[in-house]
């Protein structure tokens, strides 16, 4: 691709079984500089097969449960001459139960509980503190089937500025208002790190309250600062998500 040649615009696709192995490659590159990341599984680097496998089981749950629909984007692989091929660059995992099924186990794997790249408190700190503020934000004010929540977010660092996490989010949103196969809801809702903060704000997102993760946080981000902010998109109240989608998170 010449240097005068437009930017590619990311594709966003349903993700399938067979996308995996792009999944698990993508998921701890992106995820690499997260500080919860390495929280949660501060053992990765020790024990990478380890941390492969729980990853695409993991994933894969997800991509088989009726309650998420895990979304990809992709751009021409920079290797490929003629940009026939693509390559996987981001992700993003949707949750919106259906009023039939009930709770859902995506998330976890069938490969046993003996994990060696995990620190299964930390692991257990972040879930409980996740679980807690989506209840408590989310779920207790529109229901637990009114909103579609963005589980997860993540952009290949190798392809950040290039519109792939705005593209992603912005999938969400027009679920969110009925376009295509969306329920409308009207409401979309996530926990923002804070290198993404500046794209869901910009998509219209207000802050709601910052959610520490661990013992001896002081509720702020201040000290150790590992936490999310949740924050929430309500289409109803006639603002956001009104941009075009160019942009995204670290990319």
């Amino acid at each position: 691709m010449s240097p005068t040649s437009p930017t590619p615009t990311p594709t966003i696709r349903p993700a399938h079984p067979p996308d995996l192995p792009s999944l698990t490659h993508l998921i701890p590159t992106a995820m690499s500089a997260d500080p919860l990341y390495n929280y949660r599984y501060p053992h990765r680097h020790l024990h990478p097969t380890d941390h492969s496998t729980h990853t695409t089981a993991e994933y894969g749950s997800y991509i088989a449960s009726p309650d998420y629909t895990v979304m990809l984007a992709t751009l021409p692989d920079p290797s490929s001459l003629d940009n026939a091929k693509t390559v996987v660059v981001g992700m993003a995992i949707w949750y919106h139960p259906t009023p039939t099924t009930t709770p859902s186990a995506a998330g976890s794997d069938d490969t046993g509980s003996n994990r060696q790249d995990t620190d299964v408190v930390h692991d257990e700190q972040f879930t409980t503190a996740m679980s807690n503020a989506k209840t408590h934000y989310f779920d207790n004010v529109y229901g637990s089937q009114g909103h579609l929540h963005l589980q997860l977010l993540c952009t290949h660092p190798g392809f950040v500025r290039r519109g792939v996490g705005r593209a992603l989010v912005g999938w969400g949103i027009g679920m969110a208002r009925g376009e295509g196969q969306g329920k409308g809801v009207g409401v979309v809702s996530l926990m923002a790190s804070q290198t993404g903060e500046k794209l869901y704000e910009g998509l219209g997102f207000r802050r709601l309250g910052w959610v520490a993760v661990g013992e001896g946080e002081d509720g702020g981000k201040g000290g150790l600062g590992l936490g999310l902010e949740a924050m929430v998109l309500d289409l109803r109240e006639g603002g956001g998500g009104s941009g075009e989608v160019t942009g995204g998170e670290g990319g």
